[in-house]
């Protein structure tokens, strides 16, 4: 009962975050391989704090989000694996987390894979976390043996009370 509650509350708040996101994307290219090549589209991107009160309350920053992985001549996009997620705040790098994933279902073509990502249970808020000031989110992908970033920057914090 509580799992499916949380669920509604996430899901609500995903949308009202969707009617209001405004996000830039930012690309980070080592290893000379860049992200276009790659066919990687971040579709959205969450950063909220559960604020929900209740007997043992501790707020808890999350992350969640949907990724596209478009398969190329290079690779095939099951190669493609996001390993890590880092969430810095005035460039000091305050969490990094190894998402929790699940393939979705694609609709628009057969050779994409839609990654979803979240935390599993969220973090506790760092002391020197500012819950009121953006955040900038890097993820860290796998292919083979090479390793690429993909940046979203200045990403408000949402607040699902």
């Amino acid at each position: 009962m509580i799992k499916t509650i949380y669920f509604l509350i996430i899901s609500l708040f995903i949308l009202c975050a969707c009617a209001s996101s405004d996000c830039s994307n930012d690309k980070l290219n080592k290893d000379e391989l860049t992200l276009d090549e790659k066919g990687i589209n971040l579709k959205q991107v969450f950063v909220w704090i559960n604020m929900m009160p209740g007997p043992d309350f501790n707020p808890r920053i999350n992350i969640t989000g949907e990724i596209e992985v478009t398969e190329s001549s290079e690779y095939e996009y099951e190669q493609i694996a996001l390993s890590t997620i880092n969430i810095y705040q005035n460039d000091l790098q305050f969490y990094s987390i190894e998402p929790v994933i699940r393939i979705g279902e694609n609709t628009s073509s057969d050779n994409k894979k839609l990654l979803i990502f979240s935390t599993k249970d969220g973090m506790n808020v760092k002391e020197n976390f500012d819950v009121n000031t953006e955040v900038d989110v890097e993820f860290i992908f796998k292919l083979d043996d090479r390793i690429f970033s993909r940046y979203e920057k200045k990403l408000v914090i949402q607040k699902a009370h």
